[in-house]
C-alpha cells in the first residue's frame, strides 16, 4: 500500500504519529508501506480518516484521493495527553502534545476552515 506512504509524506506525518493516531504499532505502518503486509479493514478505515482520504482510494478501487464530502459533526477535546478528535460522537483519534502533533492539529483546523 504505497498510497499510505505517499499520503503520509504529503501530510508531513511520521510513521510513529500515524501509528499513534490509528492505534497501531509503528512496525505495522512500516510493513504496510513496504507491501510486506496489508492492514485489516479496521485499520484501513482509521488510515483513511487520519490521512484525509477514502477507503476506496487506499484499497485501489479509485484513483481519486479526495474523499466524498460528508456532513459529519466533529468535536475536539483538549486533555493533558493531547487532543481527542470525535466524529459523530465516536473517538476517531488522539493527537499527542508534541510539535508534530500540534502541526497536524493546525493543518486539520486550517482544512476545516477552508471548507
Amino acid at each position: 500500500m504505497s498510497r499510505i506512504r505517499t499520503l503520509r509524506k504529503e501530510k508531513h506525518i511520521s510513521q510513529k504519529l500515524l501509528a499513534q493516531l490509528i492505534g497501531a504499532d509503528v512496525n505495522l505502518v512500516s510493513r504496510w508501506e513496504t507491501g510486506k503486509s496489508k492492514p485489516i479493514h479496521m485499520y484501513v478505515e482509521k488510515l483513511a480518516q487520519a490521512l484525509g482520504t477514502s477507503v476506496a482510494y487506499l484499497s485501489g478501487r479509485t484513483d481519486s484521493p479526495t474523499p466524498e464530502p460528508t456532513q459529519e459533526n466533529t468535536t475536539v477535546e483538549t486533555t493533558r495527553s493531547g487532543f481527542l478528535i470525535f466524529i459523530d460522537g465516536d473517538k476517531r483519534f488522539e493527537i499527542p502534545p508534541t510539535p508534530e502533533g500540534y502541526a497536524m492539529f493546525q493543518r486539520l483546523i486550517d482544512k476545516t476552515i477552508a471548507n
